[in-house]
């Protein structure tokens, strides 16, 4: 029983941080799209 919630804590732990990095890459994506519309913009 306790290994049992070990194991689903440690799934939880893994899904929350790939949920994580993948906002993550997400907002430097946009952020990147973001700064080269503004390049594109301005000249």
């Amino acid at each position: 029983y306790n290994h049992l919630a070990i194991d689903q804590n440690e799934i939880r732990a893994k899904v929350l941080a790939y949920l994580i990095s993948m906002t993550v890459q997400l907002k430097y994506l946009l952020v990147e799209r973001f700064e080269w519309l503004l390049h594109i913009v301005q000249y």
